[in-house]
C-alpha cells in the first residue's frame, strides 16, 4: 500500500488512488453534463447514457473519499460510503445499458423486454449487495451488463454500419480490461497500484463511450434528416 501523505495537516491514505478516483469523477461528470446539455441532440438514449456517466462520477467520488480519508471516517461512516459506492456503480452500468437499449434498432416489444430484464438485474444485484461488500460482486454485475451493451452495438452495426457503435464496443473492451487489471492486483510502482491503473483505464473507456455515443447520435440525426427531407 502506498504511504500516506500529509497536506496542511490533513492525512490522505492511498493518495494516488484517491487522485485517480477524483479524475474519474471529473471526467464522468463533464462528459455526462455534455450529453445532458439542453438542446443536445441524441434524445432518450444519450440522456440515459449521460445519467450513467453522472452515476459513475459519483461512485468514483465516494470511492476516492473512502480510500483517501478512511482515517477520518467512523466504521459506520465508512460502511455507508462504501455501500453507496457499489450501488452508484451498479446504477451507472444499468443506465448505460438502458441508453444502449433505447438507441438500438429494436421493436417496441423487444425493447420493453430488455428494459425489464435490465431493471430486474439491478434489483437482484442491489438485493445481494445488502449483505455483501466485496468489489468482486460489482464486477459480476458489471461484466454481463457491458457484454450486453457490446452485443447491442454489434447488432446495430450489423443492421447498418456505424463507426460510433464500434467506438462503444471499444469502450466496453477497455472497461473490461480495466476490471481485469483491478482484479489482478498488478502494480507498476508502490505509488501506482492496480486501482490507480484501473481508474486511468476507466477514463479512457469513458472517452471512448462518449465518442461513440455522439457519433451514433450524429449518424441517427443525419439518417432521420435524409428520410424526412
Amino acid at each position: 500500500m502506498a504511504p500516506d501523505i500529509d497536506i496542511f495537516g490533513l492525512t490522505i491514505k492511498e493518495p494516488m488512488t484517491t487522485a485517480t478516483d477524483y479524475l474519474v469523477t471529473a471526467v464522468g461528470w463533464w462528459l455526462g453534463a455534455k450529453l445532458l446539455r439542453p438542446g443536445k441532440p441524441g434524445g432518450r438514449s444519450a440522456a440515459l447514457w449521460g445519467i450513467g456517466f453522472l452515476w459513475i462520477g459519483l461512485a468514483a467520488l465516494l470511492g476516492g473519499t473512502s480510500h483517501g480519508f478512511a482515517v477520518y471516517l467512523s466504521d459506520t461512516g465508512g460502511f455507508v460510503i462504501w455501500k453507496a459506492t457499489v450501488y452508484a456503480v451498479g446504477l451507472s452500468a444499468s443506465f448505460a445499458l438502458a441508453g444502449s437499449i433505447a438507441g438500438a434498432p429494436l421493436n417496441q416489444s423487444s425493447m420493453r423486454v430488455m428494459h425489464t430484464l435490465n431493471i430486474l438485474a439491478f434489483i437482484v444485484y442491489g438485493t445481494w449487495m445488502l449483505n455483501h461488500s466485496g468489489f468482486i460482486y460489482v464486477i459480476y454485475h458489471y461484466v454481463p451488463v457491458m457484454t450486453a451493451i457490446a452485443i447491442l452495438q454489434a447488432y446495430a452495426c450489423a443492421k447498418k454500419w456505424s463507426p460510433g457503435a464500434l467506438w462503444i464496443v471499444a469502450g466496453v473492451l477497455v472497461t473490461m480490461t480495466g476490471a481485469a487489471i483491478q482484479r489482478s492486483g498488478f502494480s507498476l510502482h508502490i505509488h501506482f497500484n492496480h486501482n490507480d491503473l484501473y481508474h486511468l483505464v476507466q477514463v479512457v473507456g469513458l472517452v471512448f463511450f462518449y465518442r461513440g455515443i455522439t457519433r451514433v447520435t450524429a449518424q441517427r440525426s443525419q439518417d432521420h434528416g435524409e428520410t424526412t427531407a
